[in-house]
């Protein structure tokens, strides 16, 4: 009985999150209120630096504006030492009527909320304190200069009297090119015929033309992923721009178109998703071959270019699936729209 209880309160609730007649919130284009004095930390930032005890760190940070402009969501990528790189915190920040609030969730399951101390003068400084089992850590983050912020961990245990420093490294901001240059052989890893590279072969229930509209142009691709705040910003040129932007601002920026035959082909550079920096320094590229068959077109899918070593391992497994799941999306996207 109180399962069903349950369940139709669910479906009320529901009912009441999705009522037509209430307004659609626009993606904010800024941070609202007391958040906005965080500004400065939007974008990626990334820092290559060491523990006291001598470990390496490379870690990358992309700050975003959060729901409504309301939150500042944080997302961490790390690599500790010669490992590999993973996702290690999600961070959301908000602005309360008690003051900035901090709120964690870590890889293990784990999640704290904290409060933030902010204060603007001199500079932005961000300073934050935990502890657990006894022991407290401190961290600051410092404004340098516009493309740089300071970053200061110290420790100190129930019984100490003194902060003892295991971090003092620098972030360095990850500066997307507003406008995309020439196409710089050097990015790109892979090079002769004999290139890693896999490829997927999908027939979609569509005409060519149609299909070649969505990997080439951005309102084409727009009706394949069509909820926002996904967006593409694709010129169809040799040396022209193709960024898949899947949150509306992070994706495959800087990529470019390489080659295009319309309505037959299309080659453009790919770089790897932000939580691997490593190759995402660099550049592969795809190849789209279409071909109209009895069907509708068969797309045959070529990416290749791929490093070696285990970042590389990991962006090409990523590829490998993700591909398939966007060939899949466009099957149902495209072959819809053709009925």
């Amino acid at each position: 009985m109180w399962a069903r209880v349950l369940c139709v309160a669910m479906v009320v609730a529901s009912v009441g999150w999705v009522r037509a007649d209430l307004p659609r919130p626009s993606r904010p284009e800024k941070l609202q209120g007391e958040l906005g004095r965080l500004s400065y930390f939007l974008g990626t930032w990334e820092i290559n630096g060491a523990w006291s005890s001598g470990q390496k760190l490379h870690a990358r940070n992309e700050f975003r504006i959060g729901l409504g402009g309301r939150f500042m969501e944080i997302t961490t990528s790390v690599r500790d030492g010669d490992g590999p790189v993973y996702e290690r915190y999600r961070t959301i920040y908000q602005h309360t009527p008690d003051g900035f609030v901090g709120h964690g969730f870590v890889f293990d399951g784990t999640a704290k909320s904290v409060p933030v101390e902010v204060t603007f003068e001199p500079t932005l400084k961000m300073r934050t304190e935990l502890t657990e089992n006894g022991t407290t850590v401190r961290n600051d983050a410092i404004r340098i200069d516009d493309d740089s912020y300071a970053w200061k961990v110290w420790v100190r245990g129930a019984d100490d009297a003194e902060w003892v420093s295991v971090m003092d490294g620098v972030w360095k901001r990850v500066k997307e090119a507003a406008e995309v240059g020439p196409i710089e052989a050097a990015a790109f890893v892979g090079s002769g015929s004999d290139v890693r590279r896999f490829t997927k072969v999908a027939t979609i229930a569509a005409p060519v033309e149609r299909v070649f509209a969505a990997w080439s142009t951005a309102a084409g691709w727009r009706g394949v992923y069509d909820a926002p705040p996904s967006r593409a910003r694709i010129d169809l040129a040799i040396g022209g721009r193709y960024e898949w932007l899947f949150d509306g601002e992070v994706g495959s920026n800087g990529c470019q178109v390489l080659s295009y035959i319309p309505d037959r082909m299309i080659s453009f550079s790919w770089n790897a998703p932000p939580g691997q920096p490593e190759s995402r320094a660099r550049r592969t590229w795809v190849v789209v071959e279409l071909a109209p068959v009895a069907a509708g077109t068969r797309v045959t899918l070529t990416h290749l270019g791929f490093g070696t070593g285990s970042q590389w391992d990991e962006t090409y497994a990523y590829f490998d699936a993700a591909w398939e799941r966007v060939l899949a999306v466009m099957s149902e996207k495209l072959s819809a729209g053709s009925e």
